[in-house]
């Protein structure tokens, strides 16, 4: 009986950090990623990143064709 109880609770343990580990949530928001995969359009080293963290950006006009 107390191996069952045991059991049971390692596998809710588990359930509860699968739960949040892969939905991470914050007091104002939810967290869709941890870390976002970005790649560049040209081939390169970045000198620059001209942004703050968690500054608001937006899609730039492309002129380019």
């Amino acid at each position: 009986m107390t191996l069952l109880i045991v059991v049971m609770a390692l596998v809710l343990v588990r359930m509860l950090w699968l739960h949040y580990m892969n939905d991470p949530w914050t007091r104002d928001a939810r967290v869709r990623a941890n870390v976002i995969n970005i790649a560049p359009d040209v081939s390169g080293l970045v000198d620059k990143v001209l942004v703050q963290d968690n500054q608001l950006v937006k899609k730039a006009r492309c002129y380019l064709k």
